[in-house]
């Protein structure tokens, strides 16, 4: 289904701040060509998430983005376009639902733009309200409703620009990654059709049936897609992408493909001039802008801007507590490897619910930036977790832990939101290895054991991954110990324990009221240590001395844990009176606060969890190191 419409040439009467004209400039092409008497300016942006500016440049933000918008059109008139991603995630939409992009969009004189994967996050009915009240169509040509055969949301598959004589076909297409991935959509509901098929056959329609004198594809797909669209559809002549957030230009075959960046930092202008006599067109210039802090805001959108912001102000101001290390959510880390980030979220799941260990996809943590140490407010958490994700405990095997952590780094090195962030568990992965081989499933480890295929554990995730999401089908048939209804929101997991943090300051050691940021499973592992000890050093727990957290030296640590001799069925003999004698020890207590004093100074950081394989040096080791825990079992059962 297409429509088409006329837009009349724009009068040049924008009002610009005098050092409007300071926009920082990249040109990446620029050629003339005298011969090709008509000229087509075209404006791209993609993937806005804050429409307040950063705090350090590129501050970008929507009343910045308008002026340059305007300059440019003054300039002489252009098509605006945009390739999805705009209604969420930021803190601001968690509040709003997106409406707060609504007015933006339509101050900025959008002519066409395509639907982005989080353009759904709230569901298909909140985006058709959304997009109801934008005043430009937008587009989905390869994905329908299977039922009624029509593209889901109110989109179009293809439009009909005519612009300054010129007659423009645009199609809007995406990738199955991202459309298998969504949390509001059964895929099962829905028919996705090959994003180079349909770019084919609506492109030679667009030029053979409705005689268009060009063809542009808007996408929102990772930039491998959009080269191998370039490729294999010559029939499209420009390729206007998203989903990725780092600025692209790149051609194939004469065909380019254009990414502009993210949250209104940059944008692109790419100029094409069309001979109708010899029915050719070449793009003659592409030039990159930079939104910093030379761009004037413009003042009547800043107020529209400042009245959204001061809809959740109060609550995003509000102060959690102190972070004492920068927190890397970029997603070129977060993606790719462990990050300190997805350590401190990980690590508060694992304590919050009675779990062996956690998964969750790096996906959910959608900052993109360093969060600076210092005060941590909510609207700072809101960057990192803008979505609503509920948590859930379910019991699975050794090997489907595996088989979720060969599918977290699949796709590696492409920065893809299922790669794994991790509590209570270690492992490695090859990268040089095919896809589905690189975890070694003897190098994985589960709190102090290796892994065992025939050993149920309980893995704490997020119920969009226990529905298959982003590839972690194998968690489709675990057993749900918590479903999505009784377990607790991310979000709110990493508020509470800000709070707890202030509570536990207040309460002595040991206090019955006193929250505990130490996860069940390490609680019954101290227990069981102290328990050994009793057995060989006469029941005495008051003279382990633990050394300061500063102080402390982890690998002695792990040395000292696996020299001991004695067996743990053994060390179980122990009546009920001794459990308790340990429970009440100083040395039991004593590590409680070893591990409380941990998460009460909220420094987070790498500690080796997530190793990428370099060199055989690093197998080596990790195989010694197993050697070694092995020697150490062998050696306890010999003495049951």
């Amino acid at each position: 289904m297409g429509f088409e419409n006329t837009i009349l040439e724009e009068p040049n009467e924008y009002i610009l701040a005098s050092n409007a004209k300071e926009l920082t400039k990249e040109t990446i092409l620029s050629s003339k060509n005298n011969n090709l008497k008509k000229r087509l300016r075209i404006i791209h942006f993609n993937d806005v998430y804050n429409i307040e500016p950063s705090a350090r440049d590129p501050k970008g933000g929507a009343a910045r983005f308008l002026t340059a918008l305007n300059y440019l059109k003054a300039e002489e008139p252009c098509l605006v376009m945009f390739s999805g991603d705009i209604f969420s995630p930021s803190p601001l939409s968690m509040v709003t639902k997106g409406k707060q992009m609504v007015p933006i969009l339509n101050r900025f004189n959008v002519d066409i733009a395509c639907v982005g994967n989080h353009d759904f996050d709230f569901g298909v009915d909140t985006l058709n309200e959304l997009i109801a009240e934008t005043t430009f169509p937008w587009l989905i040509s390869n994905v329908v409703d299977a039922e009624t055969n029509k593209p889901i949301a109110i989109a179009e598959s293809k439009h009909i620009i005519h612009f300054k004589g010129i007659k423009i076909g645009v199609i809007g297409l995406v990738e199955q990654e991202w459309m298998e991935t969504l949390s509001t959509i059964d895929f099962d509901e829905i028919i996705y059709e090959d994003f180079v098929l349909v770019g084919k056959r609506l492109a030679n329609e667009l030029r053979n049936v409705d005689k268009v004198d060009y063809v542009i594809a808007l996408t929102h797909m990772r930039l491998p897609n959009d080269l191998e669209l370039a490729e294999e559809v010559p029939e499209i002549d420009l390729i206007l992408g998203g989903h990725d957030h780092n600025y692209v230009c790149e051609s194939v075959n004469g065909k380019w493909v254009v990414k502009s960046g993210t949250d209104f930092r940059e944008l692109s202008l790419v100029e094409i001039g069309l001979d109708e006599k010899e029915k050719r067109s070449t793009i003659t210039k592409i030039e990159r802008y930079v939104i910093d802090s030379r761009v004037p805001e413009d003042d009547d959108l800043k107020s529209v801007v400042n009245f959204y912001l001061s809809q959740g102000e109060k609550d995003l101001d509000r102060v959690l507590g102190n972070i004492n290390s920068d927190l890397d959510g970029r997603f070129s880390i977060i993606r790719s490897c462990e990050s300190n980030l997805g350590n401190f979220v990980c690590d508060i799941v694992l304590q919050s619910v009675s779990a062996d260990c956690t998964i969750i996809n790096s996906g959910t943590f959608r900052s993109d930036t360093i969060t600076p140490a210092g005060l941590f407010t909510v609207g700072d958490l809101k960057k990192i977790i803008p979505f609503p994700d509920p948590i859930v405990l379910i019991e699975c095997d050794g090997r489907t832990i595996h088989l979720a952590l060969e599918n977290g780094v699949s796709m590696y090195p492409k920065l893809e939101g299922r790669f794994p962030q991790v509590a209570g568990i270690e492992f490695s992965f090859d990268p040089s290895k095919p896809s589905g081989q690189r975890v070694d499933p003897n190098f994985i480890k589960i709190q102090d054991d290796y892994l065992d295929f025939n050993r149920n554990y309980r893995l704490a995730t997020k119920a969009y991954m226990k529905e298959g999401k982003d590839g972690y089908t194998m968690f489709n048939s675990c057993k749900c110990l918590m479903d999505d209804e009784e377990g607790p929101l991310i979000f709110s997991l990493v508020e509470n324990n800000f709070v707890n943090i202030q509570k536990l300051k207040s309460l002595p050691v040991g206090s019955t009221r006193r929250p505990s940021f130490v996860p069940l499973v390490r609680k019954t592992s101290i227990i069981k240590e102290l328990m050994l000890k009793a057995s060989s050093n006469t029941s005495s727990f008051t003279d382990v001395n633990e050394p300061h957290l500063d102080e402390i030296n982890y690998n002695s640590m792990r040395q000292r844990r696996e020299s001991r001799n004695l067996s743990l069925q053994q060390a179980l003999h122990l009546s009920k009176d001794a459990l308790n004698n340990i429970k009440s020890s100083d040395s039991y207590l004593r590590k409680l606060s070893f591990y409380e004093e941990k998460s009460l100074k909220c420094c987070p950081i790498v500690d080796g969890r997530i190793i990428c394989i370099k060199d055989k040096d690093m197998v080596e080791k990790l195989t010694l190191k197993r050697q070694e825990w092995l020697n150490v079992n062998n050696l306890e059962s010999q003495h049951l």
